[in-house]
């Protein structure tokens, strides 16, 4: 992974009252990262509503987890392909990404740019989702460990074992909306993992 989308932010899985806003204050931060756009069971309308809602220079970013053909076309945005969809071998435009929750071989993460390794630590924003073996990938090759990302349980406790079991790039969504100051306290983990990796 470049190591300027070395940290990946997951929206919140719900919309909320002035998410365009605070979204477009984070991707605006000196700090460079990528957003994923997650939203569960919400309806292609709502997700095009706040899409337009980002400032255009944003978007080349954002990558999309649901109505992702269609919100590709008309935004330009990038498409992760999940679990079911890779085994299916949907086949999308702007394909970047994947989630993985085993430990996944040289030609399975080939047609990624990175991929997800989740859960990594115990699950902030699901209950009672927690790893089921060590996601330590330091004996991993190199193209492995550059593509390779740590979701799950990711917040400032964690950054120092991220960095310990091998990876250089984390994925945040818990930690970060389910405090009051969430523009703060996602600079205060970009720049301390910054500052391991």
């Amino acid at each position: 992974m470049n190591t300027q989308h070395n940290l990946i932010l997951f929206t919140s899985e719900a919309f909320f009252e002035k998410e365009s806003i605070i979204l477009n204050e984070m991707l605006g931060m000196d700090t460079d990262f990528r957003l994923h756009f997650r939203k569960p069971n919400t309806s292609l309308e709502a997700q095009i509503k706040l899409l337009s809602a980002i400032q255009p220079e944003f978007l080349h970013r954002i990558t999309v987890h649901q109505h992702q053909e269609a919100l590709s076309l008309q935004f330009g945005v990038n498409c992760h392909q999940k679990e079911h969809e890779r085994l299916e071998q949907k086949q999308m435009n702007k394909l970047v990404s994947s989630s993985f929750h085993h430990v996944p071989t040289p030609i399975e993460i080939a047609p990624y740019a990175y991929f997800f390794c989740s859960p990594v630590f115990s699950s902030i924003s699901k209950q009672n989702y927690s790893p089921t073996f060590s996601w330590d990938i330091t004996n991993e090759n190199e193209t492995f460990k550059h593509k390779a990302v740590a979701l799950g349980g990711i917040s400032m406790e964690t950054l120092q074992a991220s960095k310990q079991k091998g990876f250089r790039a984390i994925a945040v969504m818990g930690s970060v909306w389910q405090i009051e100051q969430p523009i703060t306290y996602l600079k205060q983990i970009l720049d301390s993992w910054t500052n391991i990796v």
